[in-house]
């Protein structure tokens, strides 16, 4: 689970990955707690917006393990899988925009975005390895 950046007034909001293939963003209102589904890695297929891929289907293979936002962007988020591949995500829109990394041969099992330059990443695998990326760089 992590909690949304949100704005003073804004209902406070989180993301979470669950083992059943799920990303889920949650919406806590006054009364109740709403969630809207904006990946599902049970087999189903989100459109790639990324020109490198020319808009294929890209199959949400695997579990997410872990999530990291974006410090420039709210929107965008990086969501590690057991396969050891990194989805960065975009979920301003409908039709997510979706970079694939393949980042390790093991579970991903943290992600963290450089506090000092916002375009870089780092990953952590149960492969015993940590990586640095530079965001939109495959």
């Amino acid at each position: 689970v992590r909690w949304m950046p949100t704005e003073p007034g804004q209902n406070l909001g989180f993301y979470s990955v669950g083992q059943d293939g799920r990303v889920s963003q949650w919406t806590v209102q006054p009364s109740s707690l709403q969630y809207t589904d904006i990946l599902d890695f049970g087999g189903k297929s989100q459109r790639n917006k990324s020109s490198s891929n020319n808009g294929e289907k890209i199959t949400l293979e695997g579990t997410a393990t872990c999530i990291a936002f974006s410090p420039k962007d709210k929107n965008v988020l990086l969501v590690g899988v057991d396969l050891g591949i990194v989805f960065q995500v975009n979920a301003s829109s409908t039709s997510y925009g979706i970079i694939r990394y393949p980042a390790h041969s093991s579970p991903v099992r943290a992600i963290a975005w450089n506090s000092y330059h916002q375009k870089i990443f780092a990953t952590c695998s149960a492969d015993w390895t940590l990586k640095l990326w530079l965001q939109c760089s495959v």
